[in-house]
């Protein structure tokens, strides 16, 4: 083996090797050791299977002069090519500050990097802060919707179909179709679903279509189309219909449709019906229709549209002639009877009472008679507005006070030292 230490070998031919054994100003048939730094000015071509580096680290692009992409370009079989994608590389972008994964038709451009198709990544595991997705989401590599179910608003990520999994969910906002919770929901920002099913929900602020809750909610202000749940303490709800198998307590509470409640208690409540089945404590309500299979006890008055008499509501006023209300009196039909035994009202069942058979009384006084939808069956019954009969009665008194005075009038006159007039 040769040996020259001090001088080096200065080669003054500048052609190119164009293969292992043509061209260039060397050729080696053996290896080649080199244990100092190495610079080489044009492409570096390795024919070897395999190409080892020793270092721990490979640094590409040392001191650039100008900003560039920065990477590894791989040359594909020619059997392997389609629509062109002649090359993979691994490019970091300094335009987009990011690494990209692809296929390049070409080699020549060596600034920025001209990146035609994307290629696939396999991985066991991805952990990181944020994971965006432009695209679809495959699992093993089934597509799970034929569109993207995965859509980016600024910096917010929608699931569109589907379902997400997961043990616990920590989050600020929620927005979605359905959230399942076999445990406790707590909420301390803004709640905004189309249909919530949990065990137990806090919340200060929720907005949703339909809330199935089997035990406890505690809310601080709730809009929704329709709620379900064991027991409810609001601030202020506002929904649909609401239906619970234990208690309300609310400062406010508004419902659109049917309130079906073992017990409420509530400063204020308006509902379009209302079926309580225990008990009832509110300082103001507002509804169309109250059902109770109880009773209803109120300290102060209950005022209803059918006690109302102010004069500014009224036109068309006609006396009711005395004569004619004498006869409707007396078409009337009084009555005792036995309620039957299985009727809805349990309190009632197989008492004795008195009254009037709404049917005969519809047939004198009209007015008097309306119709009531059972809330459980949904059948309707007869029942009678007994103030709607009071005009009668007043003007019956009225004929039968003015025949008495004429009648005392004439007995007098024929016995005048017998009888006396009060």
């Amino acid at each position: 083996m040769a040996s020259y230490q001090f001088n080096p070998i200065n080669i003054l031919d500048t052609s190119n090797a164009t293969s292992l054994t043509d061209g260039g100003s060397m050729t080696l048939g053996g290896g080649i050791s080199i244990g100092k730094d190495t610079f080489i000015g044009g492409n570096i071509s390795i024919s070897g299977t395999t190409t080892s580096f020793s270092d721990n680290i490979l640094l590409i692009n040392k001191n650039p002069s100008i900003s560039t992409d920065t990477g590894i370009i791989f040359q594909r079989y020619t059997s392997d090519i389609q629509n062109n994608d002649n090359y993979a590389s691994i490019i970091y972008s300094e335009q987009h500050d990011a690494f990209n994964l692809g296929y390049l038709m070409s080699d020549a451009d060596r600034n920025y990097v001209s990146m035609g198709n994307l290629a696939s990544l396999n991985t066991k595991d991805i952990s990181t802060g944020n994971l965006n997705i432009t695209g679809n989401l495959y699992k093993n590599g089934t597509l799970y919707n034929s569109g993207s179910q995965w859509t980016t608003l600024n910096s917010d990520i929608f699931y569109t179909s589907g379902n997400v999994i997961t043990s616990n969910l920590i989050t600020t906002n929620v927005s979605g179709s359905n959230l399942r919770l076999s445990g406790d929901l707590y909420v301390g920002g803004t709640l905004s679903v189309v249909n919530v099913t949990t065990t137990n929900v806090v919340d200060i602020n929720i907005s949703t279509g339909t809330i199935t809750v089997s035990g406890l909610s505690n809310f601080a202000n709730t809009i929704a189309t329709s709620i379900s749940t064991g027991t409810i303490n609001a601030t202020t709800y506002t929904g649909g219909s609401m239906q619970l198998s234990g208690s309300v307590t609310s400062a406010n509470l508004e419902v659109t449709g049917l309130g079906d409640i073992v017990n409420l208690t509530s400063t204020q409540a308006t509902m379009n019906s209302l079926v309580v089945t225990g008990s009832l404590t509110t300082g103001s309500i507002r509804t169309s229709d109250i059902a109770l299979n109880g009773n209803l006890v109120a300290t102060g008055d209950i005022t209803a549209f059918g006690s109302l008499s102010d004069i500014r509501l009224k036109t068309n006023i006609v006396d009711i002639d005395s004569l004619s209300a004498l006869n409707t009196v007396k078409s009337l039909r009084p009555v005792t009877f036995d309620w039957k035994s299985d009727i809805f009202n349990e309190s009632k069942r197989g008492s004795r009472d008195v009254g009037f058979i709404a049917q005969e009384v519809e047939k004198v006084v009209p007015q008097a008679v309306a119709e009531y939808q059972e809330m459980n069956s949904g059948t309707f019954y007869k029942n009678i507005k007994h103030e709607r009969l009071i005009p009668y009665l007043v003007g019956a008194i009225q004929k039968l006070e003015y025949t008495n005075k004429k009648l005392e009038q004439f007995i007098h006159l024929k016995f005048p030292n017998e009888y006396t007039i009060l």
